[in-house]
């Protein structure tokens, strides 16, 4: 009668010795590849970078010169002219509130000056695309018809939003004129809306306008905007 135990003492330590076999862990899943945009300054950085830039540019004052492209003659008009835009508010989440200044006064047979505020917002994630290019240039590629001298010169940050998406402008300005027959100045006050798919940011040198415009890019990858990525 002693089969019993002998085959009772071989199961308990073929189960030992299962029970001490080392077992692999079942595998884990492979971590989620950051996007390539995580990379470099954070969007509170770049956008911190970006408002200070724009603000230290202050209230830029030039003399405009017009030229017929064609025939060459100068339009015999004198203006002056100013313009700022401020940096007004910062979105977290990737979105800025601007605000530009701008005054002009136009002489030559009489007089007109106007002075207004233009107040937006736009999110970077409907941006899409950037430009540098001297104030002459940018003014000259919108009326070919005519050549713009600047003094002192200075440069446009040109900003295109995506296809479909707009920045609505809200602009407030009084235009005061003046004329030989009739000297006593008339002013009136106008306040009118606008939408458009391009904006500009305005600064005294290339290399400012340049890094501006690489930190933008920067946060137009960090919100998900610009184009979408050809397939082929």
């Amino acid at each position: 009668m002693r089969v019993v135990p002998v085959l009772l003492t071989l199961v308990l330590t073929a189960s030992l010795a299962l029970a001490q076999e080392s077992v692999p862990p079942p595998p884990q899943p492979a971590p989620d590849k950051p996007p390539a945009a995580s990379s470099g300054p954070s969007l509170e950085v770049t956008l911190k970078f970006i408002q200070d830039k724009v603000n230290q540019q202050g209230s830029i004052s030039y003399s405009e010169s017009i030229i017929n492209a064609s025939t060459g003659e100068n339009l015999g008009t004198s203006t002056q002219m100013s313009q700022e835009i401020q940096v007004v508010a910062v979105d977290p989440a990737g979105g800025l509130s601007l605000q530009e200044k701008v005054s002009v006064a136009l002489s030559g047979l009489g007089s007109i000056t106007s002075n207004g505020i233009s107040t937006w917002q736009v999110n970077f994630k409907d941006l899409d695309r950037l430009e540098v290019m001297s104030s002459g240039d940018y003014k000259h590629s919108v009326a070919q018809g005519y050549v713009y001298q600047d003094s002192p010169q200075f440069f446009e940050l040109i900003v295109h939003l995506a296809s479909g998406k707009i920045v609505r402008q809200h602009s407030r300005i009084t235009v005061c004129s003046r004329g030989i027959i009739i000297p006593k100045q008339s002013c009136k006050p106008q306040e009118s809306d606008a939408n458009g798919g391009v904006f500009l940011l305005h600064f005294r040198n290339e290399e400012t306008a340049d890094r501006v415009a690489k930190a933008m890019i920067h946060a137009i990858e960090l919100c998900g905007g610009g184009s979408a990525p050809e397939p082929f």
